[in-house]
């Protein structure tokens, strides 16, 4: 400062500190300088100072500093005085300064859509550094003629380069949404962000986070285009210099592609990134956005706990767009049949989650045939076997029963049946299923609770009957016999197996089921022989050519009561 600026300084700073001028409060003056109430009034002072300065012939030196100065916190208001000093003429510009919507007519924008303020800025150098998202809907239609040309102001700068200069990211997507904007050298426009897009691997500190992230999708294609390659072999040859976009990530080591979260940025970043990307534990975007729906709509309990413990989202649960909605999103461009940690595929997991809406989504892709985890289940397996009801119902029309792994997921989960109903398994061929039965796992699991109990066992028999899948009708009583696992009420059971199936027929190995209690020793073997005779044939002969009597001599003795029973029936026949 000279010295008379110095002097006029101290005049005004002191008449300041008088409250002569008007401009605010004082809390006096303290070592010959005023204390102002609020900082306000110095930094309104201050911009006045810095204007002055600025405007003066000489003062090259200054512009740099003060060009720092946009962009930071400490000095915004500062900047704010500043630019309403130099746009004092220009009554566009100061209406958008002001946020005054009054002032922005399309008279007084067509008016003065090419005035220029004191440092040598038109409209849209004002609007990139303090337009509101009002603003630039108003100035809209005169942005992209104005764009035409490159405008530099005072400091050198254009508008897109003070949108940059003050990450004012949703101002510089609207300057990238006009049609002319095509045609510009973008590494000149903004410099930084080029940069930033070129060496930052760090997502959340990139550029290219930002725009995916709000949704800036102007912006974003134009950072694609213009400094990133695409995933075809002929790009990252002749490209190779441009931005590999799948080495920035986050700490997690997702990629941009599990921040997409609306269908017009996904689109986007897929020719610039691998679709079967994945992190941690074998996440994807598709498993991720499940893992949202279902933190939406469950309960925490041991399984779920189980099943998500190795997943994280970032994912907002309480969103204009709803998880689910982001899960259909995302389900057509992302392999679903990929295996995450635990060996299991999204749609295991889905079960695991216990949301129909979700296992319903994953049916439209997936595999439903495909074995998971530790024990090799299928998702059906795994919904039986935790009966969820809901799902096994979704899942059984899209699970063929004859086509392996699932015709045998009752041996899967159906120990309790082997356990209290062994008979079941060798009453129909071991490949079959007691497919209808799953349909109500209710049902079955009624059935194995009163199986336990003898005083119940009967109403468990007559219930699970009607489900059984029996291919070969001739061999179930036989086989029935052969099992030798008489136990609880097996009177009654034989006794029903008998009014719904022949007993003179044989089974696999040439028997009948008279046969069988002629030859195997087993509990109460005297008992099922006298329930047997009134059905049977007593002369039919076995593969060797023996009766049944003849098999007992051979086996018990003449003098066992089964053999003499037999010669009984024999003689009067």
């Amino acid at each position: 400062m000279t010295k008379d600026e110095r002097g006029n300084i101290g005049e005004l700073l002191k008449k300041v500190a008088d409250n002569e001028l008007g401009h605010g409060l004082t809390d006096g003056v303290r070592n010959g300088t005023p204390v102002f109430i609020h900082r306000t009034f110095a930094e309104f002072f201050a911009a006045q100072f810095l204007f002055r300065k600025i405007k003066a012939t000489g003062n090259e030196d200054l512009k740099a500093p003060v060009l720092d100065m946009y962009g930071e916190g400490d000095y915004r208001l500062v900047m704010l005085f500043l630019d309403s000093c130099a746009t004092v003429s220009c009554p566009l510009h100061s209406a958008i300064i002001s946020g005054d919507m009054t002032g922005l007519s399309s008279n007084a924008i067509d008016e003065h859509a090419h005035d220029q303020d004191e440092f040598g800025r038109n409209f849209l150098h004002v609007a990139a550094l303090h337009g509101s998202p009002d603003i630039f809907e108003r100035l809209s239609k005169k942005i992209s003629l104005i764009l035409k040309e490159r405008m530099f102001d005072m400091f050198s700068m254009t508008p897109f380069m003070y949108a940059e200069k003050v990450q004012a990211w949703q101002r510089l997507d609207t300057f990238c949404a006009v049609p002319s904007a095509v045609s510009i050298d973008w590494a000149e426009e903004i410099p930084r962000v080029r940069e930033n897009v070129k060496k930052e691997k760090d997502l959340q500190k990139s550029v290219l986070h930002v725009a995916v992230s709000d949704d800036l999708r102007f912006l974003l294609d134009v950072l694609l285009s213009a400094f990133c390659r695409k995933r075809r072999q002929s790009s990252l040859e002749v490209n190779s210099h441009r931005v590999d976009v799948d080495t920035i990530k986050d700490r997690k080591r997702r990629t941009l592609l599990f921040y997409a979260l609306t269908d017009r940025v996904l689109r986007l970043l897929l020719p610039y990134c691998d679709i079967s990307t994945k992190y941690g534990f074998g996440c994807t975007p598709v498993l991720e956005a499940a893992y949202a729906v279902s933190l939406c709509n469950m309960e925490y309990d041991e399984v779920y706990e189980m099943s998500i413990i190795k997943i994280h989202t970032q994912i907002p649960l309480r969103s204009k767009i709803s998880p689910l909605h982001l899960m259909e999103m995302r389900l057509p461009y992302f392999p679903v049949d990929a295996f995450t940690y635990c060996d299991r595929t999204p749609l295991h997991l889905s079960v695991d989650f216990r949301v129909t809406d979700l296992v319903k989504l994953f049916l439209l892709r997936s595999r439903t045939n495909i074995t998971g985890g530790s024990r090799g289940r299928t998702p059906l397996q795994v919904s039986i076997r935790h009966c969820r009801t809901g799902i096994t119902n979704v899942l059984i029309p899209h699970s063929s029963i004859y086509d392996y792994p699932d015709r045998v997921f009752s041996h899967d989960n159906g120990w309790t049946h082997i356990n209290y109903m062994p008979w079941i398994w060798k009453c129909k061929p071991s490949i079959d299923v007691v497919v209808s039965l799953y349909y109500s796992p209710e049902k079955r699991s009624e059935i194995v609770r009163k199986a336990r109990d003898p005083a119940t066992y009967q109403q468990a028999f007559e219930a699970l009957l009607p489900y059984l899948n029996v291919s070969d009708e001739s061999n179930c009583v036989a086989t029935f016999a052969f099992t030798s696992l008489f136990e609880h009420q097996y009177r009654f059971v034989l006794r029903r197996l008998l009014l719904e199936f022949d007993a003179s027929t044989y089974n696999v190995d040439g028997c009948t089921a008279l046969h069988e209690c002629a030859k195997r020793s087993f509990h109460d073997a005297l008992d099922a022989t006298k329930l047997l005779l009134p059905h049977a044939d007593i002369s039919a002969t076995d593969e060797a050519g023996m009766t049944a009597l003849q098999v007992s001599c051979e086996n018990r003795g003449d003098e066992n009561k089964v053999t003499r029973i037999l010669r009984r029936w024999t003689t009067n026949a």
